[in-house]
C-alpha cells in the first residue's frame, strides 16, 4: 500500500524548495500541525488547501487499505476452493497445521514431524533416500538391488586396466577413510548437529579405531578383479515403476565385492526401519552369488559399514538424516563396534 500511495503523493521537500525559489504559496497535504510551524518558520502556503490535501490522502489510504484487504480474503478463497485442486504434484499445501493432523499410527512420538509424514505416503524423492526418513524398503526392492550387486559383480571385465579409476578412487579414499578423522576436519559439525564435534573428536582419539580404518582404506586402494559400484547407497538407487534403477557408475572399478556390500548394508543401519533388513541383504547376496560369504568377509562387509556410518555422521558427505546429537552418539558407537569387533555382531 505505500509503495501505491508513495507514488500519488508529491514530494514534500523538492515542492517546499520550488515554492521557496520561485515566491509561490506551497502546497501539498499537511497535518494543520505541520502547517502552523512553517508559517511560524515564515514559510507561504495555502493553510486550507493543505488541510483538504490531507485528508483526501486519509481517505485514499483508507480506500486502499480496504481494498488490499478484501483482495487477500477473495485469494484465499480462491485457493482453499478453487486453486488448491489444481496444485502441482510437486507442491503441498497445509492448513491449521498442528499435531493432531498426523497420522496416529506412527510407533514413536519422535518420529512424529511432518517431513516423515509426507515423504512416507506421498513418495516424494525418486531416490531413495527417504528410507532415513521412516520409510521403510520393501523387500522386494532390497532382493533386486542385491540381484544387482550379484549380476555386477560377475562381470568379466576383458581390458582391466580400463576399470583402474584411479583418480576417483583416491577421491573416494580421502572422502572416507581420511578427512572424518582429521581433527582439522573442514566441516562446521556443531553447525550440523550442535555438540557434534565433540563426539567427533572422541572417535578421532580412538587410536585403535583410527588405525583400523587406515587399514581399511589401504586394502579399498588396492587392486582387485571384481568390478564394483563404487557409491552403492540410496542416492544411488533410483525408484521406478519398474522397480529400483542405479545410477552413478563413474565411481566403478576393479576392486572387492565387500566394499560395496559393506555400503549397502551401512545404509540399512542408518534408515529408520530398515536395520532388520541387514541379514536379508547378506543372505540374498549369498543365494544370488551362488557361494556363501566366509565369516572373513562378513567382517570384512561390517567393518566398511562401519566406517561409511562414521563418514556420513562426521564427515564431508552428509546425509539428509533427522537424528539428534545423541542418535549420532548411537551411530558413532556403532561404528566402532562394526570397526573392531564385526565377528561380535549377530549378523554374521
Amino acid at each position: 500500500i505505500q509503495t501505491i500511495v508513495d507514488s500519488r503523493l508529491p514530494n514534500f521537500t523538492s515542492n517546499l524548495l520550488s515554492a521557496v525559489k520561485k515566491n509561490y504559496f506551497f502546497t501539498h497535504p499537511l497535518p494543520s500541525e505541520y502547517n502552523d510551524i512553517l508559517i511560524k518558520n515564515g514559510f507561504k502556503l495555502s493553510y486550507k488547501n493543505n488541510t483538504l490535501y490531507w485528508y483526501f490522502f486519509i481517505f485514499l489510504f483508507f480506500v486502499l487499505g480496504v481494498g488490499e484487504t478484501l483482495k487477500i480474503i477473495f485469494t484465499s478463497l480462491l485457493n482453499i476452493f478453487f486453486i488448491r485442486k489444481k496444485i502441482s504434484k510437486n507442491s503441498v499445501y497445509f492448513s491449521f497445521l498442528n499435531k493432531f493432523a498426523l497420522p496416529r499410527n506412527l510407533k514413536d512420538l519422535k518420529k512424529k514431524n511432518i517431513i516423515n509424514w509426507y515423504i512416507k505416503y506421498k513418495n516424494l524423492f525418486n531416490n531413495m533416500t527417504n528410507i532415513y526418513h521412516d520409510v521403510t524398503l520393501a523387500e522386494s526392492d532390497l532382493i533386486q538391488l542385491v540381484q544387482y550387486l550379484s549380476a555386477l559383480h560377475k562381470v568379466q571385465v576383458s581390458r582391466p586396466s580400463e576399470f583402474t579409476n584411479p583418480v576417483m578412487r583416491r577421491l573416494n579414499h580421502l572422502h572416507i577413510f581420511v578427512l572424518p578423522l582429521q581433527r582439522e576436519n573442514t566441516n562446521n559439525l556443531d553447525a550440523i548437529t550442535p555438540g557434534l564435534e565433540k563426539e567427533a573428536l572422541r572417535v578421532q582419539q580412538q587410536r585403535r579405531y583410527v588405525d583400523s580404518v587406515t587399514s581399511l582404506g589401504d586394502f579399498y586402494l588396492q587392486d582387485g578383479k571384481t568390478l564394483i559400484h563404487g557409491d552403492f547407497f540410496p542416492g544411488s538407487w533410483l525408484r521406478t515403476s519398474r522397480g529400483p534403477k542405479i545410477i552413478d557408475p563413474e565411481f566403478c572399478f576393479l576392486g572387492f565385492s565387500e566394499f560395496d556390500l559393506g555400503i549397502l548394508i551401512a545404509h540399512l543401519f542408518l534408515g529408520q526401519d530398515t536395520q532388520s533388513l541387514v541379514g536379508l541383504a547378506l543372505d540374498q547376496y549369498a543365494e544370488q552369488s551362488t557361494r556363501c560369504l566366509t565369516t572373513a568377509q562378513k567382517c570384512k562387509i561390517l567393518q566398511f559399514a562401519g566406517v561409511e556410518i562414521m563418514r556420513r555422521i562426521i564427515g564431508v558427505a552428509q546425509l539428509p538424516l533427522i537424528c539428534s546429537l545423541e542418535q549420532k552418539r548411537v551411530f558413532l558407537a556403532q561404528s566402532t563396534e562394526l570397526v573392531l569387533s564385526p565377528s561380535s555382531l549377530k549378523q554374521l
